[in-house]
């Protein structure tokens, strides 16, 4: 899957790769060694995440059903809690620094393409 700006049409996550089980949704990125500049992890049906037991920081992008975009929080580092926010229906974990490059704000709109 690509997660897309739904304005501008530009892919923003070449491959995206999505956590729909129970499962999937509670490992998320540990056990990884690193997320790649073109990689991220879409976990669906999730509010609030930790970062406990990772070994990298990551950016990290808050969306409602709508794929709107609710928070954004850059740089969080292992070890750390990040509160969801109202409204927040899933979350899309990416690599330290993406929100640098690509600056993502609240209320901008994501595309999720298969």
């Amino acid at each position: 899957m690509k997660l897309l700006d739904a304005r501008t049409n530009q892919t923003l996550v070449p491959r995206l790769e999505v956590a729909k089980s129970a499962w999937a949704c509670m490992r998320g990125l540990l056990g990884r060694e690193n997320l790649d500049a073109d990689e991220g992890l879409w976990i669906t049906q999730r509010g609030s995440i930790h970062t406990f037991f990772m070994k990298f920081p990551i950016d990290v992008v808050f969306v409602d059903r709508e794929l709107t975009v609710t928070k954004t929080v850059a740089q969080v580092e292992p070890g750390r809690f990040v509160w969801r926010g109202w409204k927040s229906y899933s979350v899309i974990e990416l690599q330290a620094g993406f929100l640098e490059r690509h600056p993502i704000r609240v209320g901008d709109k994501l595309h999720v393409d298969s």
